[in-house]
């Protein structure tokens, strides 16, 4: 898929691979706010991993086994967002999320036991 800016990725786009997306509703939150993932996969279950980057990274959440879904993705969703529905909230409670990057991963076992 091609955008105003240049190539775009998106889920489907290597066919016969699996697949793993996730994103959350928003670019930034305060304690006291409600981060909402939504996902996509191919595989039939994924974890939810959550690690504070910087320079010694911290492994801060985990949720395993969730359940896989595919999602339609309009083909200007780099413009007008996904549209997915939200597959976990987390809430960030107060003096327990620090001011920091968080990366958001979500390992899938697919294809005789390989980790993606």
């Amino acid at each position: 898929m091609i955008s105003p800016g240049g190539l775009v990725e998106k889920p489907g786009m290597y066919r016969g691979e699996p697949d793993a997306w996730v994103y959350c509703d928003r670019f930034s939150y305060d304690e006291g706010d409600t981060v909402s993932l939504k996902t996509h996969t191919t595989a039939e279950k994924y974890d939810i991993e959550i690690i504070r980057d910087g320079y010694q990274p911290k492994f801060v959440f985990l949720r395993t086994s969730l359940p896989g879904r595919t999602c339609d993705t309009p083909h200007d969703a780099y413009a007008v967002g996904c549209g997915w529905p939200e597959a976990l909230s987390i809430h960030l409670e107060e003096g327990k999320w620090e001011f920091a990057f968080y990366l958001v991963i979500i390992p899938i076992q697919e294809f005789h036991g390989r980790v993606y």
